[in-house]
């Protein structure tokens, strides 16, 4: 019987950075992230270069905050800020930014989600995506 050949389908765990499941899949999950009151979006959720294909990718920001507080998000491509979203949680369980996010991030792009908040919250952030033109 001939050896399978290796594969990078398994789950790597949490962090910044950007898995890929062969050549048509990617995903990223940033883990709970604590935030004490940075106050401006500067606490790193996702920081990671895409490959050679572009992603059609769903984005979900999420925080544990249901307390009224400030909440601040902004996404970079190549240290270009695209999209910024403060928001407060009043009158809501946990906030969620008006999930998900559907967005192209382009090939040899940097992307960076950054989130903030003037009180402690835990926040996270997933991306899957369907990768397109990848070598």
């Amino acid at each position: 019987m001939a050896q399978e050949e290796p594969t990078n389908d398994l789950f790597a765990g949490t962090g910044l950075g950007l898995s890929y499941i062969g050549k048509d899949h990617c995903y990223a999950y940033s883990g709970l992230i604590t935030d004490n009151d940075s106050g401006s979006p500067q606490i790193s959720l996702l920081d990671f270069t895409s490959g050679s294909g572009f992603i059609d990718a769903r984005l979900s920001i999420l925080s544990d905050e249901v307390g009224g507080q400030s909440l601040y998000t902004l996404i970079e491509l190549n240290d270009i800020g695209v999209f910024r979203l403060d928001g407060d949680s009043s009158g809501i369980g946990s906030f969620q930014f008006d999930n998900p996010f559907y967005m192209i991030i382009p090939p040899f792009t940097r992307f960076h989600l950054k989130v903030g908040s003037n009180s402690t919250v835990v926040f996270s952030a997933m991306i899957t995506g369907r990768v397109y033109g990848a070598d």
